[in-house]
């Protein structure tokens, strides 16, 4: 795996300085259902772990819960920053989510600034999700970068047009946190959903 990068250890330190925030009532079940036929016996293996646990769920079912799981995590996601005004750029279409770039791009509601947006949920009931450290770090400038991020290369983008964040999901525990970086190299904690509102802040 190798050492992180000096932008990799700013951002883990900004996620575990950020504030985890309540995810909105309602939100998690609008977005499980996508209506794809595909996609109907893994959102209900989701939504059953959502309700309860993944105790009750054999190992052959869970193995195939990653997918949805992501897909509904950036839809959540989305949800949320839609709700503070961010208007969506680029987002992975299909139901289930397992794709080699970012999640989502979103332009902040002053439509100035484009970020991209990698998003990590989990069902796990003790820990939060990380961003991966296989190959290329995710988010950093080269991971963006590389050839095979559909989400930047549909829309021309490379890591110098962009800010980015990077969204956790705890569906769980019915939260979720976020840091935030303008360059690549430094990240801050969210730490009140009212800093989304206006993200001049940070840039």
């Amino acid at each position: 795996m190798g050492t992180p990068s000096s932008f990799a250890r700013a951002m883990s330190s900004a996620l575990r300085g950020a504030v985890d925030l309540p995810i909105p009532e309602g939100l998690v079940e609008a977005c499980i259902d996508s209506g794809r036929p595909e996609a109907r016996d893994a959102e209900a293996t989701f939504r059953e772990a959502y309700e309860h646990s993944l105790a009750g769920i054999d190992p052959a079912r869970r193995a195939r819960l990653g997918p949805a799981t992501g897909h509904i995590a950036e839809s959540a996601a989305a949800a949320i920053l839609a709700e503070s005004g961010w208007i969506p750029v680029e987002q992975f279409v299909a139901p289930l989510s397992g794709g080699h770039g970012i999640d989502l791009a979103m332009l902040t509601p002053d439509a100035e600034r484009v970020f991209a947006i990698e998003v990590k949920g989990t069902l796990q009931e003790r820990r939060w999700p990380r961003l991966s450290r296989r190959g290329l770090e995710q988010m950093s400038p080269a991971w963006l970068d590389k050839a095979d991020n559909p989400g930047m290369a549909e829309q021309g983008f490379n890591a110098d047009d962009l800010s980015g964040l990077v969204v956790l999901i705890q569906f769980r525990r019915r939260r979720w946190k976020a840091a935030a970086t303008a360059d690549f190299v430094d990240a801050v904690p969210i730490t009140d959903v009212g800093q989304l509102d206006d993200p001049t802040w940070l840039v």
